[in-house]
């Protein structure tokens, strides 16, 4: 969005580019036409959504979608570095804007978790005021034809939430300093608290008094923590359907670990990294702490899923069962083989179960480059080849160039469009 041509920047209707589309599937699969445009398809959020802070839940029949906040304040200015949360319905109408972050705010993080069949937005940002910078969470519940704002909590750090849409657990988790009026609680250190998606409450725990916790996930139904022990960093877990101050918490290391991934319906092993990027599973057994090597001196760890660890290393994504076992290419074999992959960043990956989401490099016959197109990976396939997903009008849809002739080695022409994209 350009700060002087706001007006007609990321205005609805306009947005062709970074706009949500949806296309018809056939027997749970891409329908495409000869051309290798996908069939039945439709924008249906034409605002940016496609950027770093964007992003979209699908919840029921509504889309939540975050987008620039395209209004300037009171001077003038525009305030396209806010970010406006939105909810529409799937087919494109009855657009409500829900929230915008606070001017200013950065290290913003939102989702949408669903509660007793309710979506909550929860946002979480870093908000300067009066020289003072403090981390917010927001929760808004969607009624309807109306928005709530539950809870708004202030000066919080470490704050973990479920990943799961559908929540079993309505809490929050976050540490926090001590209040004055709380010096009961602790001497030093900080204390674990949680907020209620449907009350707003918080409820500080006393759980030691001389220790600073620090948060790592809300998942399984389990709260992991670090917290020291003399030279070194353990990692324990609470459960979270039962008060923190009656439980011993389950230990899951007895050594530091840069990096701890979950393992979904594994509530008692996680996945830990270590300075020299080893990779390890770690696990309660009878009281006792275990661990097994999963892979040495992996390159960048993106997290585990589907009880496989993903990582990347020169564009190439592996992965390695969490069991142990041979790591394995997921990107690069097949008909991908002659691919570059733009997977530079955790960002630029979507593990989501069954399939793998990456951007493969297209050139022409004669070597000009056209960029990076979205391709699906199938993991469930003995050959995991990535498929190109197509692109959805004329107009997105890169051409083959003239190879045969110098003139027009740097032209794209408008037809052929398919022999090289398979």
């Amino acid at each position: 969005t350009e700060l002087d041509d706001y007006k007609t920047d990321n205005v609805e209707g306009q947005v062709v580019y970074g706009a949500i589309y949806r296309t018809k599937l056939v027997n749970n699969d891409f329908s495409k036409n000869d051309k290798g445009f996908l069939n039945k398809s439709e924008c249906v959020v034409s605002k940016v959504v496609g950027y770093d802070n964007g992003g979209f839940y699908i919840v029921g029949d509504y889309i939540y979608y975050a987008t620039p906040y395209m209004h300037v304040n009171s001077s003038g200015v525009i305030q396209n570095e806010r970010i406006s949360i939105n909810r529409i319905h799937i087919n494109g109408t009855g657009n409500k804007e829900v929230y915008v972050t606070a001017e200013g705010a950065t290290d913003v993080k939102w989702q949408v978790s669903v509660l007793n069949n309710k979506a909550h937005i929860i946002v979480k940002q870093t908000v300067t005021e009066d020289s003072a910078t403090s981390t917010n969470v927001v929760t808004i519940a969607d009624n309807g034809k109306k928005f709530t704002t539950v809870a708004h909590i202030k000066n919080v750090s470490g704050v973990v939430i479920d990943n799961a849409v559908n929540l079993d657990s309505e809490y929050i988790f976050y540490t926090r300093a001590v209040k004055e009026d709380e010096k009961q609680f602790t001497t030093q250190g900080n204390l674990i608290c949680k907020v209620s998606l449907l009350t707003g409450d918080e409820t500080p725990y006393e759980i030691d008094k001389e220790t600073s916790f620090t948060l790592v996930a809300l998942d399984n139904n389990r709260l992991y923590f670090t917290k020291p022990s003399y030279s070194k960093t353990y990692l324990y877990s609470y459960a979270v359907n039962q008060s923190l101050v009656n439980q011993t918490p389950i230990q899951l290391s007895n050594d530091t670990f840069k990096t701890y991934f979950t393992i979904e319906g594994v509530p008692h092993a996680v996945v830990g990294v270590d300075e020299s990027n080893n990779v390890v599973k770690l696990y309660n057994e009878n009281g006792v702490v275990k661990r097994t090597s999963i892979a040495t001196a992996l390159t960048t760890v993106l997290g585990v899923n589907d009880n496989y660890v993903y990582n990347y290393d020169g564009n190439v994504l592996y992965r390695t069962p969490v069991d142990g076992g041979t790591k394995e290419t997921v990107s690069g074999i097949g008909l991908a083989a002659d691919k570059t992959f733009l997977i530079d960043s955790e960002i630029m990956v979507d593990l989501d179960g069954r399939y793998v989401y990456v951007f493969a490099k297209y050139t022409a016959a004669n070597g000009a480059d056209f960029g990076y197109y979205l391709n699906r990976i199938d993991t469930y396939q003995s050959t995991m080849t990535a498929e190109f997903v197509g692109v959805l009008a004329d107009e997105h849809m890169v051409a083959d160039p003239d190879a045969d002739s110098e003139e027009n080695e740097d032209e794209v022409v408008t037809d052929e469009k398919t022999p090289w994209i398979y």
